[in-house]
C-alpha cells in the first residue's frame, strides 16, 4: 500500500458497512482529500453518496460500461444533505441513469 498516494482509487469501499461507520468513514475521506488535496476516484452505486462526496459525477451505462454523462457537483461544501438542492442534484442524476 501507497504511503503518500497522489491518487485513490475506491471500488464500494462503504457498501459493507453499516450506516454509522460509513457516515464516519465518508466524513474522514472528506477530511483525507481536504488536507492532503487528492485526486480520489470512487465507484458507487449510492446516488446520494456520490453526491455527498464528489465535484464529478460520471454516469455509466450497463453493457457495455461507456460514458453515458458527466456531471458537475457544484453543491458548496460542507454539503447539506437535507436541501432541496441536494435532491435536485440526486434527481438529476437518477435522470441521466434511466435515460
Amino acid at each position: 500500500m501507497a504511503v503518500n498516494p497522489d491518487i485513490l482509487f475506491l471500488d464500494e469501499p462503504f457498501s459493507a458497512l453499516d450506516i454509522f461507520t460509513a457516515k464516519k468513514l465518508r466524513a474522514d475521506l472528506l477530511s483525507i482529500w481536504r488536507e492532503r488535496e487528492l485526486t480520489v476516484v470512487m465507484v458507487s452505486h449510492l446516488v446520494e453518496e456520490a453526491v455527498e462526496l464528489a465535484d464529478k459525477i460520471i454516469v455509466m451505462s450497463v453493457s457495455p460500461g461507456k460514458i453515458k454523462k458527466i456531471i458537475s457537483n457544484n453543491l458548496s461544501r460542507p454539503r447539506n444533505l437535507r436541501s432541496d438542492n441536494f435532491y435536485r442534484s440526486v434527481d438529476e442524476i437518477e435522470a441521466a441513469i434511466h435515460s
